[in-house]
């Protein structure tokens, strides 16, 4: 009798047995029934009366292979994702490498310009050398334009920690990194 009694309290409150552990609300009909009513049934009526009820095996079917065809698109769909990620990540790679061999050639294109250059001076500067009427000429031409430039290099003569020291001091307006108060 218990048992009556709780099949018909989940049956009137409009919810189906536990499933799967859950309960929730599932619309459904609670009267059975025939196919020949069914058939005499004004349409408005036999659409409200077939919303609730459970779908047919073929549409369980249909239903069944469309979930299963959205879910091989969408895992294609992620598939295709990560090869373009690989691919344009590939494809960024590939234009910095090439950025950098066009920014090397330009480098060496510079470099061999100057190189023709210095020669093409020092050659100029040689002869003007040569064609001068008188040795003495030639050594002081010599002494004020020489062929070769010379090559300066200058050595920084401060470290790392005293130049910061130093830029530290100049950008010090108020004077605080320098000025003490001895007590």
């Amino acid at each position: 009798m218990l048992h009556g009694d709780k099949t018909k309290s989940s049956a009137a409150s409009g919810k189906s047995p536990k499933k799967d552990g859950k309960e929730r609300f599932q619309a459904r009909n609670w009267k059975e029934v025939p196919p020949k009513e069914l058939k005499r049934m004004a349409p408005q009526a036999l659409s409200r009366f077939m919303a609730y009820e459970a779908p047919s095996k073929e549409a369980m079917a249909v239903k069944e292979d469309c979930v299963k065809r959205v879910r091989e698109f969408r895992r294609k769909e992620r598939q295709h994702q990560l090869c373009e990620e690989h691919v344009s990540l590939d494809r960024h790679m590939q234009t910095q490498l090439v950025g950098e061999l066009k920014a090397a050639e330009a480098r060496n294109r510079i470099r061999g310009i100057r190189l023709r250059y210095e020669s093409n001076r020092a050659r100029e500067v040689n002869h003007l050398i040569t064609c001068q009427p008188s040795a003495r000429e030639s050594v002081r031409l010599e002494a004020f334009v020489p062929p070769q430039p010379e090559s300066m290099q200058t050595k920084d003569a401060m470290k790392k920690p005293e130049r910061l020291r130093c830029e530290a001091i100049i950008e010090d307006d108020l004077g605080l990194t320098v000025n003490r108060l001895l007590t």
